[in-house]
């Protein structure tokens, strides 16, 4: 209820700020263009099982949240961690992006959502299936920069154990 809670107050404070300023279409574009690179280089690192650039995508602040599957991880420790363990047995990933959408809610804050699927290579010989695959994204502009503070994925994962690479 305490993590509702405060989503709720998150959702609420990007939009109740930033309802009267009216962007414009140049504004829109030269935001797109800050925040594509992001989203990119995010996913060329999990492709290449890169995680120091992965994980430089996210703000480490008090309010970062991420849920996996159900999971809720409550901070940005927690979560750096729990990608490490990924990205160890981790080979490489393969996205397939089927839809993605940006939606600019000001020239500060951003949502991206994906659908699409992946395939991870482990160190194993295992190969994770990950399709469907749902992400959402809340951006920030802090600093200068676009950061991820809030991400929420899920997906149907199936294993592939018969050492195919």
């Amino acid at each position: 209820m305490l993590r509702t809670s405060i989503l709720i107050l998150t959702f609420s404070s990007l939009f109740c700020c930033t309802q009267n300023q009216a962007l414009t279409t140049s504004d829109k574009e030269r935001i797109l263009a800050e925040l594509r690179p992001v989203v990119k280089n995010f996913t060329k690192a999990c492709e290449q099982a890169d995680f120091n650039t992965a994980i430089s995508v996210f703000e480490d602040t008090k309010d970062f949240t991420a849920i996996v599957n159900g999971n809720a991880i409550p901070d940005f420790n927690s979560f750096k961690e729990e990608i490490r363990k990924q990205f160890d047995s981790l080979v490489s990933q393969q996205y397939t992006v089927a839809s993605e959408k940006f939606d600019i809610i000001s020239t500060t804050s951003a949502v991206y959502t994906m659908i699409g699927s992946d395939i991870d290579q482990l160190k194993n010989g295992d190969r994770v299936l990950v399709n469907p695959l749902a992400v959402t994204f809340l951006l920030r502009r802090s600093n200068n920069e676009w950061k991820i503070f809030y991400m929420h994925e899920s997906a149907t994962i199936k294993i592939d154990s018969s050492g195919v690479k």
